[in-house]
């Protein structure tokens, strides 16, 4: 195995919609820290970098490629909903921070890309990035097999939205509010399946794939 790196990027709304379920997102992703961690010890041979970023109208970086024993859970000081939604710009805005920073280990296969996006609304807010823009972004980079992008949604139609931006199906799915531990839960298998499938030479492109919670 020669590509052991493995960036982990988490994109959360917090919109002011998101008010409703701020307990359960900051557990939801306390939950996902810590899983992250025993998924590391797990593959030691293996490095996962995990970043996670907020959006509102704003997007704002909590912490940016850490390794996992850098780690910290959240607080509900560092989840306070409110706001717009910029979906396009948080997206475009990662996208190209990423490229930026690890484009270089990407083209001599020393590492690979996640990038989670969990929203419960539309976007209503974004100046940067157009619909088209972010779609044909994401396009040519999961054409290139190392990124992976995976959409979470709480709108009836949020499959459909992913694939308007050129997500997978098989990386895409719906929720409502009561489901936000099964999501969690859901990205701890992923994560733990995707660095299993690396740990043998192979990268995995269908992130959600074999989907617990189904739309």
């Amino acid at each position: 195995m020669t590509n052991k790196r493995t960036y982990y990027h988490l994109l959360l709304d917090r919109s002011g919609s998101m008010n409703s379920c701020i307990e359960q997102t900051v557990d939801g992703v306390n939950q996902q820290i810590r899983r992250i961690k025993e998924v590391a010890e797990k593959f030691p041979e293996q490095q996962l970098i995990t970043s996670l970023t907020l959006f509102n109208h704003l997007i704002t970086p909590v912490w940016t490629r850490l390794s996992s024993c850098q780690l910290r859970e959240i607080t509900f000081s560092d989840y306070k909903p409110d706001g717009l939604t910029a979906l396009l710009d948080a997206i475009g805005t990662t996208i190209a921070d990423l490229q930026s920073s690890v484009s270089h280990e990407l083209e001599s296969d020393e590492a690979t890309i996640i990038v989670v996006i969990i929203t419960d609304g539309y976007e209503n807010a974004s100046k940067i990035y157009s619909h088209d823009q972010i779609s044909s972004i994401i396009g040519d980079l999961e054409h290139t097999g190392k990124w992976t992008f995976s959409y979470i949604g709480a709108t009836l139609d949020a499959v459909e939205i992913a694939v308007s931006l050129n997500i997978k199906v098989n990386n895409a799915m719906s929720f409502i509010a009561e489901d936000y531990f099964k999501i969690y839960h859901k990205l701890d298998k992923s994560l733990n399946s995707y660095l299993n499938e690396k740990q043998s030479g192979k990268i995995k492109n269908g992130f959600l794939e074999d989907d617990e919670v189904k739309k």
